[in-house]
């Protein structure tokens, strides 16, 4: 959307937001999900602050209806952890996050692609953490795992996953594994989404600085 179609859409939104108050009550989902929508535009506008305050508003909402909006809330906790981590509050985007996978266990007792992504994001940011700890590892290759059988192993989310853990190991200094798992994912990317793909050409950029890095200029 263009800058004034955000600010029209921004200002049908907000109306939106103020009817379902009146008519739904400040329990229903679709509350929530007029709050959600708010902080996407807000994002978009790079009010941050703003974001992060509807998105705050909005897991009241999921909390406040109880476990019938536990999918909804997994998703909008996820975003609030993201949002949490760009603005530099690393403890409370960790808390939101971690709530985020417990409650996407919960709303989805098997396998799930939600399940997945939250686990991914939860992985990412202990991983930026100064000193990662080992839980970050474990919390990636748990990742990997749960999007596979959520996605299936020749699916672009498997390979976004594969390529989470291959930066990984290379930031914990595994340059063999890191290697290992790039190409992998690299591979993968070309299969699903062709190989001049961004997302094939990223990791191949991010594989060439691996091989770089270990000395074989060759190969890069």
């Amino acid at each position: 959307r263009r800058q004034g179609e955000y600010a029209a859409w921004d200002t049908l939104e907000r109306e939106i937001l103020r009817a379902r108050r009146r008519t739904l009550g400040d329990s229903h989902p679709d509350v929530a999900a007029s709050l959600a929508e708010l902080s996407r535009l807000a994002h978009h506008d790079e009010d941050l602050a703003g974001a992060e305050s509807y998105l705050d508003s909005a897991v009241v909402v999921h909390r406040r209806g109880g476990s019938s909006q536990d999918s909804a809330l997994a998703r909008d906790l996820a975003s609030l952890g993201s949002l949490r981590c760009a603005r530099g509050n690393a403890v409370g985007c960790e808390r939101a996050l971690r709530e985020a996978v417990v409650v996407a266990r919960r709303a989805f007792p098997a396998p799930h692609r939600e399940r997945a992504f939250v686990m991914l994001r939860l992985a990412e940011a202990l991983d930026d953490r100064p000193k990662p700890a080992a839980e970050a590892e474990s919390l990636n290759h748990a990742a990997l795992a749960e999007t596979r059988a959520a996605f299936g192993d020749e699916h672009v989310e498997t390979a976004r996953a594969m390529r989470q853990v291959g930066l990984m190991l290379a930031r914990h200094h595994r340059e063999a594994e890191s290697e290992q798992m790039l190409r992998r994912a690299l591979a993968l990317q070309r299969q699903t989404l062709g190989p001049s793909s961004p997302e094939a050409a990223t990791t191949m950029i991010s594989l060439g600085e691996l091989l770089r890095g270990n000395g074989s200029m060759a190969e890069a």
